[in-house]
């Protein structure tokens, strides 16, 4: 009788040790999600970081196809400072990409500069007229001369994004 006892308690002991741990290990997991939630603000659709590219990769799907649906890794060079309706991404060295949200359903913060961002959505090249790009300049804050000095269509790397996550 007494080493029955004895099994019982040992045995009790083991699965609520095991159960503490589990539990412990629950909250832990539960908490590292609740801190990579916090480490993003989130505009738009539901989006994770995972599988986000590099810009290089995405001038490489570029350069094979007119339009690719991605995620992209990349940073803020510029926002539109009088709505945050569009933001401008590196690329590369020489070239950046228009970022726009799609349906015009959500605007990103005026001050987003220089902030890590990972964008999902669509990018895709297109030829961009003399009146929009006057009027991408004028929203910039680009001085008169600068937007009189437009004369002629570029063709522009433009992003719709369906979310957005910022660091």
């Amino acid at each position: 009788m007494k080493n029955l006892t004895i099994l019982f308690i040992t045995l009790i002991s083991l699965f609520s040790c095991n159960e503490t741990a589990q539990n412990n290990e629950n909250e832990r997991t539960a908490a590292l999600e609740k801190e990579a939630e916090a480490k993003f603000e989130k505009f738009g659709k539901e989006i994770t970081e995972e599988n986000a590219i590099e810009s290089s990769d995405l001038m490489t799907q570029l350069q094979q196809e007119d339009s690719v649906f991605t995620k992209l890794s990349t940073n803020v060079s510029e926002v539109c400072k009088k709505k945050g309706c569009w933001m401008i991404v590196p690329l590369n060295a020489e070239t950046e990409m228009r970022v726009k949200f799609k349906d015009y359903d959500f605007f990103v913060p005026l001050n987003c500069e220089g902030r890590n961002t990972i964008i999902e959505g669509w990018a895709y090249k297109k030829e961009i007229s003399v009146a929009t790009l006057k009027h991408y300049a004028e929203d910039g804050g680009a001085e008169q001369e600068e937007i009189d000095a437009i004369t002629e269509p570029e063709v522009e790397y433009t992003f719709m994004a369906d979310g957005v996550l910022m660091e």
